[in-house]
Parts: C-alpha cells; structure tokens; sequence
C-alpha cells in the first residue's frame, strides 16, 4: 500500500511540529499594530506651552493680588520649554523665570516656586536665595533698594545711554507693577479723601483716645492711629494736614484739651475750625474755673491750686489764636439753668466763633426750646446774679465762689459789677 498524499503539518527530523512560516510581505502591504508611545514622547511641545500658559496665567493672578513690595516694578516670564524635564511648569515645583527690572537692560535669571492659598484667589511666592529660599515680600524689597541705589549712582555720574531690550524667553511676559500708586501722584482730593478713610471720622476724632473707632462701610477695618496719620511725610503734610484740622470735629470732656492745643503748636492751632465740649453734670464749676472771662474769674474768686492757675492762663492763651467756625456743646446731663451761661463762657473764651450747636444725646437740638422759650442771651450781669443765687448756698458754692465771697451778699456782689459796667452789660 502506498503513502498517503493528503497534505500534513510538517514535522521535523525529531518528530516535532513545525510552525509555518510567514509568507513575505508585499511591498505595498501594511501591518496593523498597537500604539505604543514611548516615557519621552508623552509630553509633546503643545502640551509643554500649555503647560506653559497656564503657569504664565498663575503668574498674572498672582501679580494683581501680589505681597510684594509695591514700589518693585518690572517684568517676569518663564524660561523656554525644556522637553527633558517631566514637570516643567506647575504650582509647588522650582521653575526657572527671567525678571527683567524696570530701567534695566539686562534680565536676571530667579528660580520660583508659586503657591495657591486655600480657599482664595491669591497666590504665595518664594524665591530660591543662595541654598535656600525667600519670601517674595523681602526678596523684592531688597531689589528695589539694589536698583534704586544703583539708578542714584548712574545719575551721579552721568545718564547711560542704552536702549531697553525685552526678556529673551518670548513676548508674554507678566507685569509687576506695583499693586496702587504712589500716594504724592495721586490727585490732593483723592489723597484726602483716602486720608479720611484712614482715619474713619464719621463723627470726629477724640484725640484723648490712641486709636479712634471706625464707622465705615468696610468690615475689618483695623483702628488706626491719629499721630501716625499725621506723621506720613512733608509733602503730604503740606496740604493733608491744614485740610485736616479744617474738617474734622474734635471731641474733649473736662481734661485734655490744654495738652492738644498745646501740642498742636501755633500753625496747627490757627487750622481748627471745629470742637465738640461734654462737661456734664458740673459743667458749671468747669467753665467759671477755666473758661469765664478775667472779670468774672476775678469777681468769683474760686479756690484754685497753683497748677490750676496755670493751666488756666495757659488754655486762655492758645484758646485766644482759635477762631472756630462751629463749637458744639453737649448738653446730656447739664442742668438746663447753666446752658446759657457756660455756652457764653465758652463761646467768649475763643477769638471767634461763627455758630454755636447744641446736642442732647448725639441730637441735635435748639437752644430755645431747650430753654422752654425763654430768653437765652443775657449779659455777664445777669448771668453772675444767676450763678450766685442758685449755687452761694449749695454743695458745689465752695468750688466756684471763695471764702470772701460767700460771706458776702448778692447786694455786694453787684457793687462790684457797677465798677466795671462796660463789661458787664455785654
């Protein structure tokens, strides 16, 4: 019997199968296979200058909301792409900027890594210095002072003439300007009306007081100081601090005011326009000390310690170069009796006063209703017969009259006015 001829797996010469080969490819045929993309080619040059731009969008938020110091100014911008590294440009890693300062024609070459805040839309920057790493507020700070000595020295030697060029990393790069402007270029109104922002005056200013509460409209607004304000710089002074006494209400109970007027010093002084006084119950006995013309101080006679004569003379002397354009007297616990009296003496008192106001518990209110639509002027004659009836024989008659005068009568008391008419009839 012959072999079979049906055709079989070929087998080799130790009995096992063969695996056909492949037949030769056709020069116009094509293999399909799977896509394989190698570590390096995963991140393409468009994915990079996304990457990029997004980091360049990082750094404009970051200089409109910025820490730094306001004074620095220039520009900043990422290094080209570099495809070697994984992770070229993202928030927390070192990325290598180019920062070219304003002025200058060379860029400086800063590594920087950029944070995002939590739970803000602002960025935290530090800056690699030497074998560590700075906060951007200092690292800043010290580059202005750098440049704005050297631009000093250039100008003592002569100007340099070269032409400004731009960052060599390409034409996008980020401003960093100084978040305001300065405050002398602003406009004298703006400049003043920042100022009275500052100081939050809504209602005046009681300099007795370190720091004055603020009534604004902005929450948070920190208590700021009077005397800082005051002491920003000549140039703002010039015209910021006239305007200020001018404007501004200032508030003093029965101390104080002798301290203010006294250090405010003579161009000061001439500037205000505006008081407000509070001296309560004995506001009597306050004013016929301190505030009542010579004749009637004389005429009283109250009991008065050395220092208190001096302060008196003293606050007599400043309270003659004030020519005020309203004094506000707060009438909340005063007896209504001695309103009349102690607005003339304190109304005398100052070299001039253009109106005279009167509140009741932050109210304003009118002086004749307050007197229940009796007459409110009277002259010093009537005035100190008034004073004297009501309080020669009360508890508080030993702090305005002295010992001579509260032996005597009211019939005496008015022989002693006669001498002097021309005074008391006014």
């Amino acid at each position: 019997m012959g072999a079979s001829t049906t055709p079989s797996t070929p087998v080799s010469r130790r009995g096992f199968p063969v695996t056909p080969k492949s037949k030769s490819r056709s020069p116009g045929s094509t293999t399909v296979s799977p896509k394989s993309r190698s570590p390096r080619k995963s991140e393409t040059p468009i994915s990079i200058n996304q990457a990029r731009r997004n980091f360049i969008e990082h750094l404009e938020s970051w200089s409109l909301y910025r820490r730094a110091n306001c004074s620095f100014s220039g520009k900043i911008s990422p290094r080209e792409p570099d495809y070697h590294s994984k992770k070229p440009y993202a928030l927390g890693e070192a990325v290598i900027c180019e920062l070219l300062p304003h002025g200058e024609t060379t860029a400086v070459t800063i590594v920087v890594r950029l944070f995002a805040l939590p739970n803000q839309f602002k960025y935290r920057m530090i800056i690699r210095c030497g074998a560590g790493w700075e906060d951007e507020r200092s690292w800043f700070l010290r580059q202005h002072r750098k440049y704005q000595a050297r631009a000093k020295k250039q100008n003592r030697h002569g100007p340099v003439t070269s032409s400004p060029r731009s960052l060599a990393s390409d034409g996008f790069p980020v401003t960093v300007r100084p978040l305001f402007n300065k405050f002398t270029l602003l406009p004298i109104e703006l400049q003043q009306w920042i100022f009275e922002f500052a100081m939050g005056n809504v209602d005046g200013v009681r300099p007795h007081l370190s720091r004055q509460m603020k009534e604004v409209q902005r929450p948070m607004v920190e208590n700021v100081s009077v005397a800082k304000l005051l002491t920003l710089s000549r140039s703002i002074n010039c015209h910021v601090t006239p305007w200020f006494f001018r404007t501004t209400t200032f508030h003093f109970a029965t101390q104080h005011l002798t301290t203010f007027l006294l250090q405010l010093g003579p161009i000061n002084r001439s500037e205000l326009r505006k008081l407000s006084v509070s001296f309560g119950r004995y506001s009597m006995i306050h004013v016929a000390r301190f505030y009542t013309p010579n004749q009637v101080f004389e005429l009283f006679e109250p009991p008065m310690l050395p220092l208190q004569h001096f302060w008196r003379l003293t606050l007599q002397d400043c309270m003659r170069e004030l020519n005020l354009a309203v004094l506000t007297i707060k009438v909340d616990r005063m007896i209504k009796r001695d309103v009349s009296a102690v607005a003339k003496g304190l109304a005398t008192s100052f070299g001039s006063v253009g109106q005279v106001r009167f509140e009741n518990e932050g109210r304003p209110i009118e002086a004749e209703s307050y007197r229940a639509g009796k007459k409110f002027e009277k002259t010093w004659y009537q005035h100190t017969q008034d004073i004297f009836e009501r309080y020669c024989k009360g508890r508080e008659s030993e702090h305005i009259f002295g010992k001579d005068q509260l032996k005597g009568t009211l019939e005496d008391l008015e022989k002693k006015m006669n001498d002097d008419p021309e005074f008391f009839q006014t």
